[in-house]
């Protein structure tokens, strides 16, 4: 019968989670129970924090075929916190009587740029507490147990919530004759992202061939595993699709459309790792223009996945947006404006309440009205009503609305300087 067993660490949660970041003081509770009564030297545990990589590779064939290990280690960290001094000079031990043991146990991470806990194909990043217990003349029993390490962004750099922009085009050749040219131009509405967000993307298409073209995006990610460094040594790499999109193909020739489309990022996506020499992780959006029977016209934007701190209390902030589409319509042609002519932000809301918001917004005198009834031209507007939420999604519900053409019927009504509307919103 083992003298020690049923053996266990328990973590107290930090601000609601069980996830540790640089800085924090990790406590908890080991427990043991004993079968009989036991001589204990002391109890210690050890806190690592490391990166691993490995992988094969082979070369040559038949019976030179030669396989080769790949293969290096970081160690970011390695404390170590004493449990139980030891009682008793003479002996060198004490002794526990039969039963279980409850220790509390506390130890304070370093600060420093550490990596996220990752887990891939050919390498991780984990952190590891091991308890050890030493008994005279025994090979000392070592349980270890794994705790998740989050590496916290700076979310205050300005850079990470500037709007992303590409564009790209291209020219399909059939024999000596030249279509138009397929152009693309797509952004996103800032860098940074969490997990469970969706990344809104904003296309301007112009196929001005006769091919068909169909937009498609998806969210990748590159994981690289490095024997030294980036730029020296052997790597690998392993490239995951995590969400993807595919909308309806655009039969050409047509030009100026515009176009929004939603990539939800899964909630269990990996953050992005850019702080560890032989470990790498990238999030990338790709947004392809498929075109029938040629290659693509494609778009990149390397996004940064993270994880916010809890200890954080964003704001968040009631908006209004007036928005008009204009449509331009000619024998199998259409064209497509967009654009805002109206934002207006609100008063910051407290976290953990039910707010009701009232704004008062002036339509500009010079806007024109709205045209519904016309065959080859409208003019249409919305009011988006959103929360500008940090770190998360935005809800936002969408009113399509009319706008009059004002009459004037007097010199000071040609005065004034706009249309009022009240827009009071739950939020």
């Amino acid at each position: 019968m083992k003298t020690i067993k049923n053996f266990a660490i328990n973590f107290n949660s930090f601000n609601g989670r069980t996830t540790f970041a640089s800085g924090d003081l990790l406590t908890g509770q080991l427990s043991f129970e004993l079968t009989k009564e036991t001589k204990i030297s002391y109890i210690m545990v050890v806190a690592v924090g490391k990166a691993e990589v490995h992988w094969s590779s082979s070369s040559g064939s038949g019976k030179r075929r030669r396989r080769t290990s790949h293969s290096a280690a970081v160690e970011f960290f390695k404390l170590k916190s004493t449990i139980m001094e030891v009682d008793g000079a003479a002996t060198g031990s004490t002794k526990l009587p039969p039963g279980t043991h409850v220790y509390p146990l506390s130890c304070q991470l370093p600060q420093g740029d550490f990596p996220s806990s990752f887990k891939g194909i050919h390498g991780k990043i984990m952190y590891t507490l091991k308890a050890e217990i030493k008994r005279p003349w025994h090979l000392s029993d070592d349980f270890v147990t794994e705790f998740n390490f989050v590496n916290h962004l700076n979310t205050n750099m300005p850079e990470l919530w500037y709007p992303l922009s590409g564009s790209n085009n291209m020219t399909v050749c059939c024999l000596w004759c030249a279509s138009g040219p397929i152009s693309l131009t797509a952004s996103t509405e800032r860098k940074a992202f969490t997990p469970g967000d969706t990344v809104r993307i904003f296309c301007d298409i112009n196929n001005g061939s006769s091919r068909t073209v169909t937009p498609k995006m998806k969210l990748q990610q590159k994981q690289f595993f490095f024997t030294v460094s980036r730029d020296l040594g052997p790597r690998r790499m392993v490239v995951k699709n995590l969400a993807s999109v595919t909308a309806d193909p655009i039969v050409g020739p047509s030009s100026d459309i515009h176009s929004e489309f939603l990539v939800p990022i899964p909630r269990d996506a990996e953050p992005t790792i850019s702080n560890c020499r032989i470990l790498e992780v990238e999030n990338i959006i790709e947004v392809n223009l498929d075109v029938s029977g040629s290659s693509k016209v494609t778009v990149l934007f390397p996004i940064i996945l993270f994880i916010p701190p809890v200890n954080i209390q964003p704001q968040n902030h009631f908006a209004l947006i007036v928005s008009v589409k204009c449509s331009y319509f000619a024998i199998k042609r259409r064209k497509l404006e967009k654009r805002d002519i109206l934002k207006e932000v609100g008063d910051p809301i407290p976290p953990s309440t039910s707010h009701t918001a009232t704004k008062v917004i002036t339509i500009p005198a010079t806007t024109a009205g709205s045209v519904l009834n016309c065959n080859i031209l409208k003019v249409e507007y919305r009011l988006s009503v959103y929360l500008d939420v940090k770190f998360a999604s935005d809800p936002e519900i969408k009113f399509p609305i009319i706008i009059l053409s004002k009459l004037l019927h007097s010199e000071e009504e040609q005065k004034t300087d706009g249309l009022d509307s009240v827009m009071t919103s739950p939020v």
